[in-house]
Parts: C-alpha cells; sequence; structure tokens
C-alpha cells in the first residue's frame, strides 16, 4: 500500500524528506499545527514569545530545524499583517503558519532557491555531462541529512573524526585533473561544436 501512499509511515518522497533544501510546511494540516502548539506552550495558552517560534517549529516537525526559511517567512506574514511585538496570539499564528504553508506550495517560490538533490533539470542535460565527465557540484553530505542508501551509510561520517582531520592536514594529495586522452576528448568535442 505504500505504494500508493496509503502508509501513515511519514514522507513518501525520500530523497525530497532528506534534503537540505528546506523543510515542507505542506506535509502537515491543520490539526498538526494546533497540536504542535498545545504540546509546546499547553493547551491553555493563548499566546505564544515570538522569539519561541523556533520551538515551535521543532515541535511541529518533530526535530531540528534545517533551515530558517520558515520562521523567516512566517515573521514576515505576521508583520504584513500588523502583528508587532513580543508576543502573538494563537490564532493569529495558526493563521499565518497555513498561509506560509500556501506560499510554499506555489511552485515558483522555491525557484530562486538553488535545489542542490537535483542538479540537473531534465534527462537531456543529465546526459550531457555524463558524456562530458563532468563531476557534481555537490557531495551527498551536503545535499542531503544523512544517507540514503546502505552504501552511503558507509564512511558517512568520516569526516568529522579528528582522525580523519589530522589524515587530511598531513596527507598531501596531487591529484591528476586531466590526462592526455581527457584533452584530446574536449578538443575533439569542442571541434565539433
Amino acid at each position: 500500500m505504500s505504494f500508493f501512499g496509503l502508509t501513515q509511515l511519514g514522507e513518501q518522497r525520500p530523497f525530497h524528506a532528506s534534503s537540505r533544501h528546506g523543510l515542507d510546511l505542506s506535509l502537515f494540516v491543520l490539526k498538526d499545527f494546533q497540536v504542535a502548539f498545545d504540546r509546546t506552550f499547553g493547551m491553555e495558552a493563548d499566546c505564544l514569545p515570538l522569539d519561541a517560534l523556533p520551538k515551535y517549529l521543532e515541535k511541529l516537525y518533530e526535530g531540528p530545524l534545517v533551515g530558517e526559511e520558515d520562521e523567516a517567512l512566517i515573521q514576515q506574514i505576521l508583520e504584513n499583517h500588523g502583528v508587532i511585538g513580543q508576543y502573538v496570539r494563537r490564532e493569529d499564528l495558526i493563521e499565518a503558519v497555513v498561509r506560509a504553508k500556501e506560499i510554499e506550495s506555489d511552485p515558483n517560490f522555491w525557484g530562486e532557491k538553488e535545489y542542490k538533490a537535483a542538479e540537473h533539470s531534465s534527462n537531456a542535460s543529465l546526459r550531457e555531462a555524463c558524456k562530458r565527465n563532468e563531476r557534481l557540484k555537490y557531495g551527498p553530505k551536503d545535499k542531503f541529512l544523512n544517507p540514503l542508501t546502505a552504501a552511503q551509510e558507509v564512511g558517512w561520517h568520516i569526516g568529522d573524526t579528528k582522525f580523519a582531520k589530522m589524515d587530511r592536514e598531513c596527507t598531501k594529495r596531487f591529484p591528476k585533473t586531466s590526462s592526455e586522452i581527457s584533452r584530446f576528448a574536449d578538443a575533439a568535442f569542442n571541434d565539433v561544436l
């Protein structure tokens, strides 16, 4: 049934869910926003301090925040509605979060921000990059928060250890950037164009 997205197992798009692109408010419904408010500030609370907004979003996402896009967007919406001060009412916050969800669901909203997980927008550009043997701009650790495959789990945290840092400092590396064959292929390809 998970093929049809009929389970409660969470996000059905694992690449999107694990990306460093930012979190997605479209995963939630109105009840989720209200429950997160109640868990953060209690059911009796009518107002919250505006500086506690990150704490609310952490309860909503049930984990640490990746970016600050959601917080900044919600604060901007609150300011546009005239909510200025240190405290915000429950209804105003829920309304602002729902409005932020609507704004983020617009496909043009993320258009300006580079989505690192998808470096190619079409199959043709991917094939062209493969023909030219171009390297990817970003490594897996730059694109995703955690490993997505079993092969990525091996060595995922290797750059974080003290010994890995010492190895980088002590080892001189001389990578070969081009060879006779690659220069020939580049020259041949440029002549064709």
